[in-house]
């Protein structure tokens, strides 16, 4: 790795300065790596410590609403190219129409699928509700540069 790094700070090209570094081509440690990803079982090891690990870390929980509970699946499913995120962000919505979450990515789905007038609506709820989402600001303003269809 440091040679690397050496080779790209000496303003060698991503693709040599890579061959020369690690003897083989990017294209081939992607097919690699692409491939140990897609198998179904990993090696692992079973490691046991001397002496037990200390934190201070101390979590609490929030329970979430029904329209939560369906924001955050809908919002899952648009990360996951979900045809299906629409119908859960819908659900969302309808329990509570002041859920800046499930407005937020029921913004970035409509945009998603082509759809901007009908995103607009949910996108400026959102960012009106100041949204601290970089997306929502970022479909928002995309909505915003393209001629919204009738």
């Amino acid at each position: 790795m440091l040679a690397f790094l050496q080779l790209l700070n000496s303003q060698t090209a991503l693709e040599p300065a890579f061959q020369k570094a690690f003897d083989t081509s990017i294209e081939n440690v992607e097919n690699a790596l692409r491939a140990y990803v897609q198998q179904d079982h990993f090696k692992f090891s079973d490691l046991t410590f001397a002496r037990k690990i200390q934190t201070n870390i101390e979590m609490t929980s929030t329970p979430l609403s029904e329209a939560e509970v369906f924001a955050y699946e809908g919002d899952l499913l648009i990360h996951c190219n979900r045809n299906d995120a629409e119908s859960y962000l819908l659900k969302a919505v309808a329990l509570d129409p002041n859920l800046v979450q499930a407005h937020a990515s029921l913004g970035m789905a409509r945009y998603r699928q082509g759809r901007m007038s009908e995103a607009l609506p949910s996108l400026e709820r959102a960012v009106a509700a100041n949204s601290q989402n970089a997306l929502v600001q970022y479909y928002y303003a995309a909505v915003l540069s393209r001629p919204i269809e009738n």
